[in-house]
Parts: C-alpha cells; structure tokens; sequence
C-alpha cells in the first residue's frame, strides 16, 4: 500500500467555502497531490468529483486502486475536463460555471458532502488570460455560494507569470506542487494564511518583468526616433510642396483652355490639402517628441481672437456664414504666455466650426474663471460653439484622440486627418488646460477649453474690443 502526506486534512476537514488554487510545476506531483487530497475527502466522509483529462484520470484511479479498497472508489466521480471547459468550442467562463453548477445540483438535492477538484486546461485562444481572470471570479462565488471545498489546478507552465501573481492575490489558499505534498503546510492551522509562491515561481516572474520593463524601455526609444525623424523632416517635406503649390499659382496666370484650367484648379486644390495634412502629422509629431518650444512672452488675447478670425475670412464668406466674438470685460488685457499655441488652437476648432456649418454663426467667447488671481496666474476658458451637424455624444471622448474620425466612410464630406482635434487637446494640456465637449439644447457642437496665464506685472490700460458679428 502506498503512503500518502495529506497535508489538506485540515483544510479539507474544518473549512468550508473554500476555492484553492494549486500551481503545479510536475504532472507527478500533480497525479500524487489529487490522488491524496481524494484520499483526505473520502476519508472524512466525503465524495468528490474530478474533472480531469483522461490521461490523469487514469493515473489518479491507478493510484487510488493501490491505496483504498474499491468499495469506496464509488465515491470518486470523473468528468472529462476538455469537455468541461470547451464544449462550445472556446473556453468561457459563464458557460462553465452553468455546466458545473448543473453537475453539482443532484449531489445538493441529495445533502450529499462532496468536494471537486477541477483540471484547468484550454486549448490555443486568444485573450486566454483576459478569460481565465473572469473564470476564477465566477469559480470562486459559485464554490462559496453551495459552501463547497474546491482547487482548481493549473500547469504553471502553461500560465504567465504575470497571470500567476494575478490569480494569487485573488485567492486566499494557493499552493504549489513541491507545497502541497511535501511541506506539511496544512498541519499547522496558524499558516494556513502565509503561503508563498514556489523559488522556481518567484524566478519566472522575476525574468517576465525584467522582460517586460526591457520591451516598454525599447517601444519608448522607438516611438521617439520615429518621432524625432518625422520632426526633422518638417523643411524637407514643406519646402517641395509649397514649390509644387507655387507653380500651380504660376501656371493658374498664364493663359489656359478651360480643360487646363480645371486641371490647374485640381492641383491647386489637391495640393493645399496635401500640405494641410503634412502640416497636421508634423505638428502632432513635434508635439509628441517635445520639439516645440512653449514661449512666455506678452500676449494679448483679444488680438489673438481677432487675427484668428481674419485668417477664417474666406471660407466663413465663401458659406456666407459669422463670427460672433464676445471677450469679458474682466479678461486682461495683457498676459504672458505662448500666443502661437492659442492661436493653432483657435485655428484648429474655428477651422472646424466652418467645415461643418453650412448656415447660421459661429460664437467664440472667452471669459476669466473664478480663482484666478492667486500667484498671478489667470485661467481663462474659451468657448467656440456651431450651428453645424453637431458630434454624436458617444463620440464626444473620442474625436480627441489622433487620427479619430466620426464619419470614416468613402461619402465623407469633409477632409483632413482628424488631427486638429488630438493637436488641439496636447497643446491645451502644456498650458495646463483642459478640453471637452459640452452640452446644448442648441444644434450644433459646443467646444470649451481652459488655459492658465501669466498675468504681467505692468498692466496696460485696458482697450475695448467690439463685440458685435463680423459679416
């Protein structure tokens, strides 16, 4: 007869609602600590289920056949584990709690004490971890609800190491191999709650996020080298097209059918947009790789306003439609700060105001915030509202992000790269700013942002701005 070390007694015979996770490291032991921790349950009077694969069903009835009179051995109840957890093709969680409480119900009905002890085992799928973290919460309140005593074992080489310190803290019993039958751990009631992960285990995971912090430090090098080149071509992709543009504009004076003036017309027009669009992925890049200066110089906010909108005339007349500017009475009139970044910034969501406003005005306000005056420092929040086709509110989070898109299909009216929003948002975040999309019952799109200013010393008097629509 074979000698068993059963170091679950304790566990198994005085605690109830109880999931285990047991790592192991050997399929030997792996056999020798089911077979034993059967041995325990059956011992105290309990029946138990295994849900295994056929190979370890086998070993562990072997083993049990050469330790125990066959007359208890109707206790012992096997379930082919891969039919257990992927009966509908993928392992999923939710269907495999319904498949074992389906199980557990007859021996319940019955007030039957059993104890389980389930394989884990999976074939090739990806988001496996995602899948296995959402499995062990669902094994875990379902062994607590039915006040169950069960261990989930897992190959601990089939597993991260990152999974395994993931599946360890959420559990109040894990174990190894080497653990579960050699140590004895069990037998003493007042270590049951200072259980370690295995030397071998410990190295693994050492090794994974050595690894891990080596592929993020590359991934950072690599993002801003490609970052800093794309920056560095800023002249060298400018220059050749605003050439190609210039002798559009040239050719556009010369004396033209009306077949080579369209084509004309189509260069000019493809080529502004071309160049909008490199301007858009140079910017964005030279923001990303830290290559843009933020300046602190004197700054007047209502002429940033002012020299936005003259820059917007053409395309606000070509729609017929207005510029509404309303600058607070309680703005300073002078502050120290980067004007260029505002007025990108004016220029990127006015820019998109016209381009998606067919009729109707464009408002742009700004006002100082409450709190501003402590250490010279002024918030000021701007507000650029449209009456055009306005952004679906599950979007609203979205646009913000570089390259995002709300109409991405071949139909889509307007063009750009959908950078000037993802521009935008980075250039308000250096000046410590925030920006969102608001509400309205109006039509349209409401975009506020906020920046922080310094407010210089020598203030100038103060000179008004008119207020009234610009037609």
């Amino acid at each position: 007869m074979i000698e068993f070390d059963n170091p679950l007694a304790s566990l198994t015979h005085s605690i109830s609602g109880s999931h285990i996770l047991y790592l192991y490291e050997d399929v030997q032991h792996y056999v020798d600590s089911a077979a034993a921790y059967a041995m325990t349950c059956l011992n105290q009077g309990h029946q138990i289920l295994i849900i295994d694969n056929d190979y370890c069903i086998k070993a562990i009835e072997r083993k049990l056949a050469e330790s125990w009179i066959d007359e208890k051995l109707e206790y012992v109840h096997f379930v082919d584990n891969f039919d257990f957890y992927q009966r509908h093709g993928e392992f999923q969680g939710c269907l495999t709690r319904r498949h074992f409480e389906a199980i557990m119900q007859p021996f319940l009905n019955d007030r039957l004490s059993i104890r389980t002890w389930a394989h884990v085992q999976w074939k090739p799928q990806p988001h496996i971890q995602a899948k296995l973290e959402e499995f062990e919460v669902m094994a875990d309140c379902s062994v607590k609800e039915q006040n169950l005593i069960s261990v989930c074992a897992y190959d601990a080489n089939e597993i991260s190491a990152s999974l395994q310190l993931s599946l360890m803290r959420s559990h109040e019993y894990v174990m190894t191999d080497r653990e579960f039958i050699a140590s004895g751990l069990y037998r003493n009631s007042n270590a049951e709650r200072r259980i370690s992960p295995s030397m071998s285990l410990q190295e693994k995971l050492l090794l994974e996020q050595k690894q891990l912090l080596i592929d993020k430090e590359a991934a950072e090098r690599a993002n801003q080298a490609k970052n800093e080149f794309i920056a560095t071509m800023n002249h060298e992709i400018r220059t050749p097209m605003n050439g190609v543009l210039g002798m559009a504009d040239l050719l556009a004076e010369t004396e033209l059918d009306e077949d080579q003036a369209i084509y004309v017309e189509v260069i000019r027009h493809s080529g502004a947009s071309l160049l909008q669009i490199v301007n858009d992925i140079l910017d964005f890049s030279k923001i990303e790789s830290d290559r843009q200066v933020m300046l602190e110089e004197p700054l007047r906010i209502r002429e940033c306003v002012a020299e936005v909108v003259d820059l917007l005339q053409v395309p606000r007349l070509d729609k017929n439609l207005e510029i509404d500017v309303t600058v607070d009475e309680e703005v300073p009139d002078m502050l120290m700060g980067d004007a260029n970044l505002i007025r990108q910034i004016l220029l990127n969501l006015l820019g998109n105001g016209i381009k998606f406003t067919e009729r109707g005005r464009i408002g742009v306000s700004v006002s100082l915030l409450p709190g501003s005056d402590g250490k010279n420092r002024k918030r000021l929040q701007f507000r650029i509202q449209d009456s055009g086709i306005g952004i679906p509110r599950a979007h609203w989070r979205k646009v913000f992000q570089p390259f995002y898109q709300v109409d991405k299909g071949l139909s889509r009216q307007a063009q750009g790269t959908g950078m000037g929003l993802a521009i935008s948002k980075k250039l308000v975040e250096r000046m410590n700013g925030q920006i969102g999309i608001e509400s309205s019952a109006e039509a349209g799109t409401t975009i506020v942002f906020t920046v922080e200013l310094d407010e210089t010393f020598s203030r100038l008097p103060h000179e008004e701005q008119p207020g009234e629509a610009l037609s």
